[in-house]
């Protein structure tokens, strides 16, 4: 009898991820990341920490392709449960293609009393998605450019907007960062669509 596979789900975070779960993806599987991080335009995927980490440490690289796979290839043999109060997607990694997105949306659908906050800049995804996203699954657009102009309202289809500026750039403009002073279980600004923090902006590490 063939074995069904199991996803990786991450526990064990540390910095500002320190207590929250996560399911994510290889960057080095994923030609969308590869793409970007070799853009060579002011983009936030070249500074990526992810493709660092998946080097460093094999094992962990190993267990995200095998969720690349997994995520991207079909409709989940089996929907994991989860006990959290909170779960975030795309901790590394992004969304593949459209069968990856509808299998993070099963996921949420599955575990209603979760809150799941999934990250994407694959806006084509997300636009062109004919699932309901559920009530519990948080979208936040990522921009993709450092230091991005500032915008007061999230993209189409998407609850929040993430953006990244750099120290000067932020002092300059007068960019109002709210994000990095606390680990993000103490905060939740991300994870609270009625938290009054539609923008989220971090200044760049």
């Amino acid at each position: 009898m063939k074995s069904k596979r199991q996803l990786h789900i991450t526990t064990k975070h540390t910095g500002k991820m320190d207590g929250m779960v996560s399911l994510s993806t290889s960057p080095e599987k994923n030609s969308f990341c590869k793409g970007m991080a070799k853009s060579d335009n002011n983009v936030i995927c070249e500074k990526c920490y992810a493709f660092r980490l998946c080097k460093i440490y094999p094992s962990l690289e190993k267990a995200l392709a095998r969720n690349s796979e997994i995520l991207s290839s079909g409709p989940l043999e089996e929907v994991p449960r989860v006990n959290v109060a909170y779960f975030r997607f795309n901790s590394f990694g992004e969304l593949h293609n459209a069968q990856h997105l509808a299998n993070l949306i099963s996921i949420a659908k599955h575990n209603s009393r979760t809150t799941f906050a999934l990250w994407t800049k694959r806006k084509d995804l997300v636009n062109r998605c004919k699932i309901e996203i559920p009530s519990n699954m948080i979208m936040i657009y990522s921009s993709s450019k450092i230091n991005p102009r500032k915008s007061t309202n999230p993209p189409k289809n998407f609850d929040k907007l993430f953006s990244v500026y750099s120290k000067d750039y932020a002092k300059k403009n007068d960019i109002d960062i709210n994000c990095g002073d606390r680990k993000c279980f103490e905060c939740l600004k991300c994870y609270d669509k009625n938290s009054g923090y539609d923008i989220i902006r971090e200044v760049l590490k």
